[in-house]
């Protein structure tokens, strides 16, 4: 796959997952993909993938987490397993990004305040 069908591929995938209405199997074969899309074990890769989720338009990544949140609270326990996987790695990819170093500047003044915690 090349990185201009990207977009709409990791789109698709989310939502082939939230659709109450498919195939259970097929759920979760889009959310093990997708899993598979934004994360992998060795470090060269896992980069690789980070700065291409980081790449993607604000509103798509925004449309995704939608689905993936909307997944979360399926009647379907295989979708709601499957799906609790990928928001954990989109959170890790915006924790690592700028949005972690926005939670960093609180965090170091709280730790300020109470050292002895």
């Amino acid at each position: 796959m090349n990185e201009q069908n990207l977009p709409s591929f990791l789109f698709s995938l989310a939502g082939e997952l939230a659709n109450d209405d498919k195939p259970a199997e097929s759920r979760k074969l889009a959310g093990l993909i997708l899993k598979n899309a934004l994360d992998a074990k060795e470090q060269h890769r896992k980069i690789e993938f980070v700065q291409r989720w980081l790449a993607l338009d604000p509103t798509l990544k925004a449309q995704i987490k939608a689905f993936l949140l909307r997944t979360l609270s399926s009647p379907s326990l295989d979708a709601r397993s499957t799906a609790s996987q990928d928001p954990f790695c989109l959170m890790f990819i915006s924790f690592l990004h700028l949005q972690g170093r926005q939670l960093l500047r609180p965090l170091g003044t709280f730790v300020k305040k109470f050292p002895q915690m």
